[in-house]
């Protein structure tokens, strides 16, 4: 065993000369939850490290609330400390990494759990706490094949101290139904994912979330994925030979895409490849310089990249052209070569709120316009940029507070622009609407949401988006309200979340809005299940699977429930009114779980005890609210008479 004092003086010299490694010391740094550690005396020889999770490199745990947490496979790190900075991380041994399941070196260091709450969601964090003084060996393996060789000890074992500063695991909790409304998507920018054969690409999955992901290749003589470089992230692809096949998408939150892949033939490079021949004159232009040519003799055309210029001629045809030889007439050719055009982004650089989207426009600094964007770069995690081919825009959704930032190019620009946001905590609204079903062409009224301190809340357009109609992710503004098509859509405001209704006056089928109605009587007559409303004249009846009917949350009432919501009814009956389905609440149901039972009661003392530790949802908080006064004891109460007959 190689021990820690033999190597000091060597490792002293060489912990900052490895700072270059494929580990940025800068990531290291922003992480440092606690520097008030005891200095190192600079004559110990102890080498002094922390078990670490490296933030910035790998991505957190993402799950849905609901599920265990499970940090199993999440992968730490060993990093040491500069002898000159007593504070610089620095991944001297670099092959030193394990996961959590391993189980490997865990009595080196402590994860602490408490700030997770895996039955809501949000953004967590658990914290890894190395043991302050602990000392441990650990084993390096292909040391050797870091980016400085020289400046690194070989492979081994070699005693480390914990210096305990604290790094942390980034938990993401999201609601399935929620994310599963969000788009799923490769990101790739041609009409079909091209691949040369011999050759790969890769390209990110958007919008999975926690899903877990499966990928599937129709024809995988074609093209296969690379497993060892995929993820629920990211697709690999390797092109095998020449043609068209299809590769498919499988999250396990039921959402499916597929994407055509198109392999194309082999780059053929010429032996010896001529230059381009043109005599002509150069002039000065905005934006690049202008060439006239008056001959063109036979040449060798190379490929032009769109990344750093375009070629466009108006007699023939030389831009991505594949390196070949052409023969060509003489002819008067006017081409325009773009060398420093960087695209431009008009957009509103006021400050973002959650929940909020924006549109960003991208031009051509000549034309003022562009027809496409051939690059968006990756986002920020507090944002989601979404952009449909053939268009020069892009669509901004907020998630999350904090800087946001990304970056792209138009179509005829040599270079992208860089895009940065401001994004702001959500307006903190309460209740909902009293208005939730519409009539075709009506104007969207939000009257009945409260601001945190009890007045109408007043809510800017540009602060509530619209997706549906029910199963389409189209999103929509409050502005386009009025000229909506007919059906059920999801609508963000602020914080809250809720349903809005479009009726058609021409469709027999309509929408009944419900309000704290008391179901006076639930019966089974041959089948299915009549019922009656206090304070409501008309009859209706439902069959068993109106509570089982994709996007909706169903129908199911017994006599006493106090229900609020929507029924979807067809054509009246002789003697009632059939639902076809419908999205009901019930008055008690705090845990949103479509039954009022003795556990509602106890998450409502506990939300009151401990708010903190217990919360409602938003639907909960309303369902649990029996008086209209807030939540209270009352409420509980209310909860256990119903249960016990005694209202």
């Amino acid at each position: 065993m190689k021990k820690a004092r033999l190597l000091a003086s060597f490792l002293s010299l060489t912990l900052g000369l490895t700072s270059f490694a494929s580990y940025p010391a800068s990531v290291y740094a922003e992480d440092l939850t606690d520097t008030s550690v005891t200095d190192i005396d600079e004559e110990d020889n102890t080498i002094y490290g922390d078990v670490y999770f490296p933030r910035g490199l790998v991505n957190g745990c993402e799950m849905y609330a609901g599920d265990k947490l499970d940090l199993s496979n999440i992968p730490l790190q060993l990093v040491t400390y500069s002898s000159y900075d007593n504070n610089y991380r620095n991944p001297i041994l670099y092959h030193c990494e394990f996961t959590v399941g391993s189980g490997l070196y865990s009595d080196m260091y402590t994860l602490d759990t408490s700030q997770v709450d895996m039955n809501t969601p949000g953004d967590y964090k658990v914290i890894v706490r190395p043991k302050k003084g602990a000392v441990g060996t650990f084993t390096t393996k292909d040391n050797h094949t870091s980016i400085n060789p020289g400046y690194v000890p070989p492979d081994g074992d070699y005693d480390i101290c914990m210096k305990g500063i604290e790094s942390y695991i980034p938990v993401k909790v999201y609601d399935m139904e929620e994310a599963a409304e969000s788009p799923l998507y490769l990101k790739f920018y041609t009409e079909a994912i091209e691949i040369r054969s011999g050759g790969g690409t890769w390209m990110e999955l958007v919008g999975a979330k926690a899903s877990k992901v499966k990928y599937e290749v129709a024809d995988t003589s074609i093209a296969n994925i690379r497993t060892a470089n995929t993820s629920n992230k990211m697709l690999a692809l390797d092109g095998l030979k020449e043609g068209e096949t299809t590769v498919t998408v499988y999250a396990s939150d039921g959402r499916i895409l597929t994407e055509k892949i198109k392999v194309l033939p082999p780059v053929e490079v010429p032996e010896e490849p001529e230059t381009d021949i043109r005599t002509g004159t150069t002039t000065t232009v905005a934006g690049g310089t202008q060439y006239v040519p008056t001959t063109t003799t036979k040449s060798a055309v190379s490929t032009v990249d769109k990344w750093w210029y375009d070629l466009e001629t108006t007699t023939t045809t030389i831009a991505h052209t594949s390196m070949s030889e052409k023969e060509t007439t003489t002819t008067t050719t006017t081409a325009m070569i773009h060398t420093d055009y960087r695209t431009l982004a008009e957009y509103d650089k006021s400050p973002m709120k959650v929940g909020t989207t924006r549109k960003i426009i991208f031009k051509h600094p000549e034309t003022g316009t562009a027809d496409d964007l051939y690059y968006v770069g990756d986002a920020t995690d507090n944002i989601t940029v979404t952009h449909e081919k053939g268009t020069n825009y892009v669509i901004v959704t907020a998630l999350s507070e904090g800087k946001a930032s990304f970056s792209a190019a138009a179509k005829g620009c040599a270079f992208p622009v860089s895009v940065q946001l401001e994004i702001t905590a959500a307006d903190e609204f309460t209740g909902m609407p009293e208005k939730i079903v519409y009539q075709k062409g009506e104007e969207l009224d939000l009257s009945g949401i409260k601001t945190a301190d009890g007045k109408d809340a007043e809510i800017a357009p540009e602060e509530i988006t619209l997706t549906g109609p029910v199963s389409s992710v189209t999103k929509h503004t409050a502005k386009e309200f009025a000229t909506l098509e007919d059906g059920k859509y999801i609508v963000r405001a602020g914080n809250l979340t809720f349903n809005v209704y479009i009726d058609d006056p021409e469709d027999p089928s309509r929408y009944v809005q419900l309000k704290n109605a008391r179901v006076t009587e639930a019966e089974v007559k041959n089948g299915p299940v009549y019922v009656n409303f206090d304070g409501i004249d008309e009859a209706f009846y439902y069959d068993a699977d109106a509570g089982m009917r994709a996007d909706w949350t169903g129908v199911t009432m017994k006599k006493g429930d106090v229900v609020s919501g929507v029924l979807r009814t067809s054509e009246r009956g002789s003697n009632a009114t059939y639902i076809y389905c419908g999205d009901i609440e019930y008055m008690g149901d705090a845990n949103c779980n479509r039954d009022v039972e003795i556990s509602d009661a106890v998450l409502i003392m506990q939300t009151i005890c401990n708010p903190a530790k217990y919360k409602l949802t938003a639907q909960g908080r309303i369902n649990a609210d029996s008086d209209g006064g807030g939540i209270t004891n009352a409420d509980a109460l209310n909860i256990q008479k119903k249960l016990l007959g005694v209202e």
